[in-house]
């Protein structure tokens, strides 16, 4: 058996610097952006849906041949 440590703490910190940069650059970039379009689209669905149940299909013909 050799006596070398299984983790090498000097490698760990050597990356460090690379790792918080990707972090940095790519995930919490993407995790921002997806956040907002999720938001942005829900939002939209919200009214869509909201909209919707007031203004049925139903009811559209019935107020045209009312007023007439």
């Amino acid at each position: 058996m050799t006596d070398q440590p299984i983790w090498q703490w000097d490698l760990a910190w050597q990356v460090l610097p690379d790792l918080l940069v990707a972090f940095l650059k790519v995930t919490l970039v993407v995790t921002v952006v997806s956040t907002l379009i999720a938001a942005v689209l829900g939002l939209i669905i919200a009214v869509v849906r909201r909209s919707a149940r007031r203004r049925s299909p139903a009811s559209w013909g019935s107020s045209s041949i009312s007023s007439g």
